[in-house]
C-alpha cells in the first residue's frame, strides 16, 4: 500500500474499536463488483470526488453517470445509485451517503470527520463508509473471520455466480484455457482422433487481446490384413489466430483479427488472412442468469496455398472475403449456452459463399474445470479449395476427407477444459467471440 495510506492509518489508531468491521468485496477486473450510478458532490471537503472514485472503484470506467439511476422497472439500469454529499460545519465536515438499490432497498449513512484529519485519513474513512453503505447488496458466502481486532467479511456480487475456485482468480485480468479431446473406435477400420486447443486472453472494459490455437490428429487404418500403404490415412491440422478489440461504448466495438492454419484434408497447405470489423452486442460482460445477443460484420484478405490443384486450376490464390454473424449466449451459474448464424462469401462472387449454424454447451464441473460440447452445420456453394480431380486423392483420404468438399458438412466436439487465471472472465467477456 502507498506510504500515504500508512500515514493515514496512524490517524485512526486512537479511533479504532474492538468491533471494527473490515469488508472486502471481490470482483473480476472485467466489470465492477456492483454496477453503480455515481453521484458525488464534495466541494466543501478536502477530498475530491475524482480521488474518492479512484479509491472506491477498481477502474473509474466502472462508474455510470448519475443520470443512469437504479430503476426496478428497467433491467438495464445499474444495480445501485450512490449519492455522496459533504457539508462543512464548525466541528469539521459532515458526510451523507445515500444508496438506492435496483431491488428497492435504501440505505443512508452519515459521518462526521473532525478537523485536523489528513486528506488521506478522510479518504480512507469515506471509502470505508461507502463499503458499509453498499454491503447489503452483496452476498456473504462464508462466516466472517478475525484479523487482529477486526472482523473481516468477504463479500461478492450475487450476479457474478458462486465462487468455489482459487481465491485470487477475481483479481486477475487474464486467463489461459487449454482443452483436450480424444476418441477411438475399431470395427473393420481403426480410427483414432486427438484434439488439443488453448485459449489465452487479457481484457479490461476498454480492450481485449485474445488468442486461440488448435490442433487435430487423425489416424485411420483399414484392417484388411494387407500391408498396402493406401490402407493407412493420417492427417494433422493446426492453426492459430489473434484478435484485438477496442470498445467504443453503447455495446459497440471494433476489432482486428489475423490467422494462419494448415488443413490438408480441406486442401489447404496454408491458409492465412486478416480481417477488420465492427460489432454490437447487448451485454459485452455477462452476469449470471443474463442473456446476450449481438451482430458483427467483418471484411478482409486471405491467401491460400493448396495441396492439390483446384477447380480453378490454381495452386495458390489471394481473395477478399467478408462475413456477417448473428449470435447469442446465456450465462448461468453452472451452465453456458451459445449459438450463432454466419453467412460469408468472396466479396465479388456470391457463387463462393456459405451459411453455417453453430451451437455449444459448457458445464462447469468446478469453476476452473469444464466439459464442453460444440457443433456446427454448414451449407456451401462452390468451393475455391475443391481439388480439380478428387480421384487423385488416396482412397482413404478421398473417403474420410472428401466430405470436406460436399455441399453440407458438419462437425462436433466434446472435450475437457481447465482454466488458469480468471475462470469467471472466460464466460463474462463476450466481445468478438
Amino acid at each position: 500500500m502507498p506510504s500515504c495510506c500508512d500515514r493515514s492509518a496512524r490517524h485512526f489508531t486512537a479511533l479504532a474499536l474492538l468491533g471494527a468491521v473490515v469488508i472486502t468485496a471481490h470482483a473480476a477486473p472485467a466489470q465492477a463488483a456492483l454496477d453503480v450510478a455515481w453521484d458525488c458532490y464534495l466541494t466543501s471537503s478536502s477530498v475530491s470526488c475524482d480521488r474518492l472514485a479512484q479509491a472506491f472503484f477498481s477502474n473509474g470506467a466502472f462508474a455510470r453517470s448519475a443520470a443512469d439511476a437504479a430503476d426496478p422497472n428497467n433491467p438495464n439500469s445499474p444495480d445501485t445509485s450512490v449519492h455522496v454529499r459533504a457539508i462543512d460545519n464548525a466541528d469539521g465536515t459532515a458526510f451523507r451517503i445515500d444508496v438506492h438499490g435496483k431491488d428497492g432497498s435504501t440505505f443512508t449513512l452519515e459521518d462526521r470527520v473532525p478537523r485536523g484529519f489528513s486528506d488521506d485519513a478522510v479518504l480512507l474513512r469515506l471509502v470505508g463508509d461507502l463499503h458499509k453503505g453498499t454491503a447489503h447488496l452483496f452476498s456473504l458466502d462464508q462466516p466472517g473471520t478475525s484479523d487482529g481486532d477486526a472482523l473481516v467479511l468477504r463479500l461478492r456480487d450475487p450476479d457474478a455466480g458462486p465462487r468455489q475456485a482459487r481465491k485470487d482468480d477475481e483479481q486477475t485480468g487474464w486467463y489461459v484455457a487449454p482443452s483436450l479431446g480424444f476418441n477411438a473406435n475399431a470395427s473393420g477400420v481403426t480410427q483414432l482422433s486427438a484434439y488439443g486447443n488453448v485459449e489465452v486472453n487479457w481484457s479490461n472494459p476498454a480492450w481485449r487481446l485474445h488468442g486461440y490455437g488448435w490442433s487435430h490428429y487423425r489416424f485411420v487404418h483399414l484392417d484388411d490384413g494387407s500391408d498396402d500403404p493406401e490402407d493407412t490415412y493420417q492427417n494433422f491440422n493446426l492453426g492459430t489466430d489473434g484478435t484485438v478489440v477496442r470498445t467504443l461504448g453503447a455495446g459497440f466495438a471494433v476489432g482486428a483479427n489475423a490467422y494462419v492454419m494448415r488443413e490438408p484434408q480441406e486442401n489447404y497447405l496454408l491458409r492465412g488472412g486478416t480481417q477488420v470489423g465492427v460489432e454490437w452486442m447487448l451485454s459485452p460482460f455477462l452476469k449470471t442468469d443474463e442473456a446476450n445477443v449481438g451482430v458483427r460484420y467483418e471484411i478482409g484478405a486471405e491467401h491460400h496455398e493448396y495441396v492439390y490443384e483446384t477447380v480453378l486450376l490454381r495452386r495458390s490464390l489471394d481473395e477478399l472475403r467478408h462475413r456477417a454473424r448473428v449470435f447469442g449466449a446465456w450465462h448461468f451459474s453452472r451452465v453456458d449456452l451459445n449459438g450463432g448464424l454466419t453467412a460469408q462469401s468472396v466479396v465479388d462472387d456470391l457463387n463462393y459463399s456459405s451459411i453455417s449454424a453453430n451451437g455449444g454447451l459448457t458445464w462447469r464441473i468446478l469453476d476452473d474445470l469444464s466439459l464442453q460440447v460444440q457443433g456446427e452445420l454448414s451449407y456451401r456453394n462452390g468451393l475455391l479449395n475443391e481439388p480439380k480431380d478428387q480421384s487423385q486423392l488416396p482412397p482413404l483420404e478421398a473417403f474420410y476427407g472428401g466430405g470436406s468438399y460436399g455441399d453440407v458438412t458438419y462437425w462436433s466436439w466434446v472435450g475437457l477444459e481447465y482454466v488458469f487465471g480468471n475462470s469467471l472472465l472466460l464466460r463474462q467477456d463476450q466481445r468478438w467471440r
